[in-house]
């Protein structure tokens, strides 16, 4: 293997020896005994301190080759994997604190290694001129263990926040491999996947929540309605039947960064939006994600030097001020608020979290049918309830809240036709990159109880910080929907005029919220088209342009809620004749663009909501 090395010119003294050193293998971040968790199918990079003895000058025209064995058998092609700095200057003393002061190879997904507790990393130099002795030449790091882990499915959706008059984003500035370059940068992902991070196939969203009138969506009410209103976007992305898990993430991009923050996020939960500012966007997307999957504020620096794998930040885009694969010490971690990208990464706390956090473990969702899913949003100091929408129960299975998110100090309770009480804890904490103001308060919650399929739910209760009851819904008559536009075989234009008519016997239209869904094949997958419209609405249009195209099997389904009963009606065998998108490869699933733009006054407080 050596021989095959052709020798070079040196300016080497003639007694110079180079050896393989110290090797480190990561993944975005990994200290100096190789502790930090590898992942299978993920880019990798391995770092090799080349030893220089013999000579007091750094060594020029260093290079060598990197193989990799698996169980035993090589898994790198015949002639190695060549390094991506080689050949390289060696300095007298290897320097990891320097991008250039180690040979690096690295190995980028999707040929990433495949699960295993015997992965071995061989590392072979060739000789320079005048080296003396070569049997040190090749050095290797043993039995490492690559784990296997599972990726969520994170999708995205463009909102024009229309007070700010800035529009929607740029797609250019939020599209896959632009959009989170970041999140495959420090999250333990399969981060060649393409179902990862997908945009969708429908309108995008209008918002116009701006409580005080300041042009700016600030920290409290605006922000937290829009989590909210994504939440209820994402309660409606089905998949061959199935509704959303607890492995599903729907993020909300809005136009440059008219925020007191640069985003909002629920803790833990699954709904979040942020800014796309070039300098901070993509390290927003990141943090936000960050408290979904729970993580708090925190004021480290990196504990060990980071690696960004393939250079994913460099120059993406130019205005990121990025440059450079090594992540220094001087850089914070994810979770510390209020960065730029260029100074942020992911230090072992918040890694070795990630990689035993709920979203990457390949566990079977559990599916239940006709899970009450309730909304709302709190009050800041937790008192009261700004909004709260009613209960959704929708056909399909969907995942109820994990466990380990049932916990904070508000309570829900709901009650059943038959006596069968449901009680459950929830948190409401949202955290604000906000300076001039707290740094968490209450905001958005969503809570999904699996509760008997076949029973209606007579009484819904909320219950404070204090355990004061704080709002009561009772049970009454379930309402009545029918769609009289469009009609059943339909041909859609460019925009379709949705007309219903709502009747109720004992509860008034402006107490009651409307939902509605898109399918393209029958009824077999749905994605939002509009969400969280007030009772009165007797019709609402959609930019049918932006929904998938399909002969003759469309369906819109338009659910109503009166605050416990939900009805819903269809129309079928629609036609979008105006639609663009395709259908999405098998096994990506359904992503999503947005939510119809006849969406308004989210942030009104719902009277179906009777104080106590």
């Amino acid at each position: 293997m050596i021989g095959a090395f052709v020798l070079v010119e040196s300016t080497a003294a003639a007694q110079v020896d180079i050896s393989v050193g110290e090797i480190r293998v990561s993944q975005a971040i990994q200290d100096d005994s190789n502790t930090v968790t590898l992942v299978a199918q993920r880019s990798t990079v391995v770092r090799v301190a080349v030893a220089v003895a013999g000579s007091a000058m750094p060594v020029p025209n260093v290079n060598g080759v990197l193989r990799v064995f698996r169980n035993g058998s090589e898994i790198t092609p015949p002639a190695g994997v060549a390094p991506i700095n080689g050949p390289f200057t060696a300095p007298v003393f290897a320097n990891f604190g320097s991008e250039n002061g180690t040979l690096n190879f690295e190995l980028p997904a999707p040929t990433g290694i495949l699960a295993s507790s015997d992965v071995d990393f061989v590392v072979e130099l060739a000789p320079v001129l005048g080296e003396f002795n070569i049997a040190n030449n090749s050095g290797s790091l043993n039995d490492l263990t690559f784990v296997r882990r599972c990726n969520p499915r994170i999708y995205y959706t463009r909102i024009n926040w229309t007070p700010g008059g800035l529009g929607l984003p740029d797609p250019a500035k939020i599209q896959p491999g632009v959009g989170d370059a970041f999140v495959k940068g420090i999250f333990p992902f399969l981060d060649s996947d393409p179902g990862l991070y997908t945009q969708g196939l429908f309108p995008s969203a209008n918002f116009s929540s701006d409580a005080d009138g300041d042009g700016v969506i600030d920290g409290g009410t605006d922000g937290a309605a829009l989590v909210s209103f994504i939440e209820s976007c994402r309660q409606l992305i089905v998949d061959a039947g199935l509704g959303p898990d607890d492995k599903t993430f729907l993020y909300g991009w809005i136009a440059d960064n008219p925020t007191t923050g640069n985003g909002r996020a629920t803790i833990p939960g699954y709904s979040a939006w942020g800014n796309t500012q070039d300098s901070r966007s993509q390290r927003t997307f990141a943090h936000e994600l960050g408290h979904l999957f729970g993580y708090s504020h925190n004021g480290r620096t990196l504990d060990e030097l980071g690696w960004d794998v393939t250079g994913r930040l460099n120059g993406n885009p130019a205005t990121n001020n990025v440059s450079g694969q090594l992540k220094d010490l001087e850089r914070n971690d994810i979770m510390v608020p209020g960065l730029l990208s260029n100074q942020a990464w992911v230090d072992t706390t918040t890694y070795d979290a990630m990689l035993t956090d709920h979203a990457v473990q390949c566990t079977l969702p559990d599916f239940r049918e006709y899970i009450a899913i309730v909304q709302g949003i709190i009050d800041p100091l937790g008192f009261e309830l700004v909004q709260l929408n009613p209960i959704f129960r929708y056909p399909w299975p969907s995942v109820p809240t994990p466990d380990e998110f049932r916990r904070g100090p508000f309570t829900l309770r709901l009650v059943d036709e038959a006596g069968q009480e449901y009680v459950q804890n929830f948190d409401a904490t949202m955290f604000t990159e906000d300076p001039q103001g707290p740094e968490t308060e209450f905001g958005a919650f969503q809570v999904m109880v699996p509760v008997d399929p076949n029973a209606r739910i007579v009484l819904m209760e909320i219950y404070n910080i204090q355990q004061q009851l704080i709002a009561s819904i009772e049970g009454s008559e379930p309402p009545r929907v029918e769609i009289l536009s469009p009609q059943w075989g339909e041909g859609l234009g460019e925009m379709t005029l949705i007309e219903l008519q709502l009747e109720d016997p004992d509860t008034e239209l402006s107490e009651m919220m409307i939902n509605a869904a898109y399918s393209p094949d029958g009824g077999e997958s749905w994605v939002p088209i509009a969400v969280q419209l007030n009772g009165e609405t007797s019709e609402f249009e959609v930019n049918t342009t932006e929904i998938q195209k399909s002969d003759g099997n469309g369906v819109i389904r338009v659910f109503v809620s009166d605050g416990t009963n939900t009805v819903w009606a269809d129309v079928g065998n629609l036609i979008p004749e105006a639609a663009i998108y395709e259908s999405p490869e098998p096994g990506f699933g359904l992503g999503l663009l947005g939510c119809s733009a006849a969406i308004a006054a989210i942030s009104r407080r719902r009277r179906a909501v009777r104080a106590v």
